[in-house]
């Protein structure tokens, strides 16, 4: 009866011992899942506010032109990046790591994943707008200097977008071992 009693406080000692120290691995995968997003909403931020007072200035002080509607475009269009960087940081800043399980570790990991991809997607749409509307500004002179210049801002703003993303993606990438190895270690 003792060496059984023993044999069950060794295995609940080693039970305990393995979920914590699973727990611990999980919870700082998903810190790290954070910190890319937290570091991805920063630089995405920095960008829109430069592009925004650069763009708002420029707007304001250049004649109507090419130029000028360039930086209305860029001042624009990040106005929405703003908003985007925002929420990611608002996601940042309210989540709990410590709560998420393995399912929805899983589940935001792939997810951020997949979004990341259709993000691309978009970003080369963009940057293909661009130089859909800079091409078409050549026979429409009336309202050339505008198609050219919210085109050169869209392939600007695209292009950014599409490095930006593409980096990220590839962070994001770089847990999925880090998730094999976790989920191997449960199974």
């Amino acid at each position: 009866m003792m060496h059984n009693m023993l044999d069950t406080i060794e295995f609940m000692a080693l039970f305990s011992y393995f979920v914590t120290n699973q727990a611990g691995d999980l919870l700082q995968f998903n810190q790290i899942r954070l910190e890319i997003i937290h570091t991805h909403a920063l630089i995405l931020s920095v960008w829109a506010i430069a592009n925004i007072l650069i763009g708002a200035y420029y707007t304001v002080h250049l004649e109507v032109g090419e130029r000028q509607a360039f930086h209305h475009m860029n001042a624009a269009w990040n106005l929405i990046n703003l908003g985007i960087a925002w929420l990611m940081l608002y996601q940042v800043n309210t989540a709990d790591p410590a709560q998420y399980g393995w399912l929805l570790s899983v589940s935001k990991h792939y997810q951020t994943q997949k979004l990341m991809l259709l993000n691309i997607g978009l970003d080369v749409s963009y940057t293909l707008a661009g130089l859909l509307l800079h091409e078409h500004s050549r026979h429409h002179p009336v309202h050339s200097a505008l198609l050219c210049g919210f085109g050169r801002s869209l392939m600007l703003q695209g292009g950014f977008l599409l490095v930006l993303d593409i980096c990220f993606y590839n962070a994001y990438l770089t847990q999925n071992e880090t998730l094999r190895l976790l989920l191997s270690q449960i199974v």
